[in-house]
């Protein structure tokens, strides 16, 4: 006899700190300059993980994201990294969706709260059409570039990663995202 089983998906959620330590186990210090690092995540890594890896061994001067959303337990973890002087300044790109999506209450919550930071502590945001996954680093240790398909939240699926130390990579997407800040919605 056949027999089916249906179940409601667990949310899953992962500890950023643990997902940082994680990283350092992986891949040791930050890439080296001209170094790539590539990960393909099972469910254990998060973009969120990475901005607490990298602001674990160095000053993030100015970080400059492209992603679909940012979750609320990350807004809370950029809050903190700020707090602590971890994160200096900081600009979003993020899905039109975020911002306009009525029937989703809990997206349009998460802009005003995004919005409500970036205020507070003279950060941009922008919404657009926007579905690219990037994260640019500015820090004390060098230019890095983290690309990869999950959006900026702690709540990992099977995910891919390449983080480099790339000054010129870096300068190329740096002038592509501004060029997204500015276009007038």
């Amino acid at each position: 006899m056949d027999r089916v089983l249906r179940q409601r998906r667990r949310r899953t959620t992962c500890a950023l700190y643990v997902q940082s330590s994680k990283l350092e186990d992986l891949i040791g210090n930050l890439p080296a300059d001209g170094e790539i690092v590539k990960v393909i995540s099972m469910a254990n890594l998060s973009a969120a993980g990475f901005i607490r890896y990298i602001a674990d061994h160095t000053t993030i001067h100015e970080m400059t994201v492209s992603t679909y959303r940012v979750g609320p337990n990350t807004l809370r973890q950029l809050r903190r990294l700020r707090e602590l002087g971890h994160l200096n300044k900081a600009a979003f790109v993020v899905g039109r969706l975020m911002s306009r999506d009525k029937r989703k209450a809990s997206a349009i919550q998460y802009w005003e709260d995004l919005s409500e930071m970036c205020e507070r502590y003279g950060w941009q945001c922008v919404s657009r059409d926007n579905h690219t996954k990037l994260a640019l680093f500015d820090t004390e240790a060098g230019k890095f570039v983290l690309e990869g398909s999950c959006n900026l939240n702690e709540a990992p699926n099977y995910e891919q990663f390449s983080l480099c130390r790339d000054a010129e990579l870096y300068d190329f997407y740096a002038r592509a995202l501004q060029e997204m800040m500015e276009i007038q919605a």
